[in-house]
């Protein structure tokens, strides 16, 4: 669920062999998780349509990969005072060989396209029709051209190496790949990913459950277009995960982040979001 995974409360510290402030970095921990492996949700016993993933295969073997090889989508709301620290760490953890940031703002929130633009950037800006988490992904996505999308938020720490963790990946996978958000137990396990990368042929090909060309299901106001897309990628078996790509999640569940009206949002949507979730998840079981 986006940003959260509510059902289990205790938080796990990474263990010392994989923590960042370790004085040994270790090498990439990568894991394939298949679609009846460990997860949560739990991966229903969708339909997959073989046809297509064997098309994505066939058009992503050979093909080239784009420079930079990853747009980092940031859809931002009424956060201005979030945008200096989140560019300071991507560009002190990045080269723009590998990446670039993308914020995606509403034409009316004036006072964090002013803040992006100190920032000596440019953002995508939409209407307030797409004011959504899930829809600024897709307007990211349509937006731009690299081969990979990262699925971001303003509440976001880059640890430096972070894209070296995964570059074996942005080669040879062809779908998802999840990363650590040092937080979330579910990322810490390599189970699940609140901001994973997605490949743009997976998207264009396979996209959601049930549409091509998106990334996230536009039902969705906040919470669950993550759980969706993960559990849909590992049903495809098209879905990784790296422990060792660090994007730090700094929420005030982690006892990072300070709450604020944004947060509070997204919490009222919650019941909203998780009905459509268990409406699609039932008609993907099948109705039951």
């Amino acid at each position: 669920m986006k940003r959260l995974v509510q059902r289990r409360r205790s938080i796990r510290t990474v263990p010392a062999s994989t923590s960042p402030r370790s004085s040994v970095r270790p090498g990439p921990q990568i894991h394939p998780v298949s679609s009846t492996g460990l997860g949560m949700p739990r991966v229903p016993a969708i339909r997959i349509d073989v046809e297509l993933v064997a098309s994505l295969r066939g058009q992503a073997e050979g093909a080239e990969l784009s420079r930079p090889l990853i747009v980092v989508v940031v859809p931002v709301l009424r956060r201005p005072h979030r945008v200096a620290p989140l560019v300071e760490s991507f560009r002190a953890a990045t080269t723009e060989r590998d990446a670039r940031l993308l914020f995606v703002a509403q034409a009316s929130d004036g006072l964090e396209i002013d803040a992006i633009a100190r920032a000596g950037l440019e953002p995508l800006v939409v209407g307030d029709g797409d004011r959504s988490w899930a829809k600024k992904i897709n307007r990211g996505y349509e937006a731009s051209a690299e081969s990979w999308i990262l699925l971001g938020a303003d509440d976001l720490r880059f640890h430096p190496g972070w894209v070296d963790s995964i570059r074996p990946l942005l080669s040879s996978h062809h779908g998802v790949i999840g990363t650590n958000d040092l937080g979330n137990v579910e990322t810490m396990r390599g189970r699940f990913s609140t901001h994973p990368l997605v490949r743009r042929l997976y998207a264009d090909v396979c996209g959601t459950l049930d549409e091509r060309r998106r990334i996230t299901h536009e039902g969705y106001d906040h919470n669950f277009p993550d759980t969706e897309l993960v559990m849909t990628a590992r049903a495809r078996g098209l879905y990784m995960h790296c422990t060792t790509c660090y994007i730090e999640h700094l929420h005030p569940l982690w006892g990072k982040g300070v709450e604020d009206e944004i947060y509070q949002l997204g919490r009222r949507n919650f019941h909203r979001d998780q009905k459509l979730f268990e409406a699609r998840t039932r008609v993907l079981h099948g109705g039951r």
